[in-house]
């Protein structure tokens, strides 16, 4: 499997999440996901470093704003 693929399908799958009982779970393996992809992303690809760095934001935001977490 691509990872830049799964990282980015699982953060858009938790962004697009509606129903509030699977968001926690959405954001969690998005989050998972995008570590994962740290640790084999290559030292050149700032560009990709870039949006994973907007995700983890957007995951933040999204906790804070849709489940009320400050985390």
């Amino acid at each position: 499997m691509n990872t830049n693929v799964s990282w980015t399908a699982a953060y858009k799958s938790a962004v697009l999440e509606m129903d509030s009982s699977k968001l926690a779970e959405k954001a969690h393996l998005a989050e998972e996901a995008i570590f994962a992809r740290l640790r084999t992303l290559p030292i050149g690809a700032h560009g990709e470093r870039l949006a994973i760095q907007k995700a983890i934001s957007g995951l933040r935001v999204l906790r804070r704003e849709r489940l009320g977490n400050e985390a």
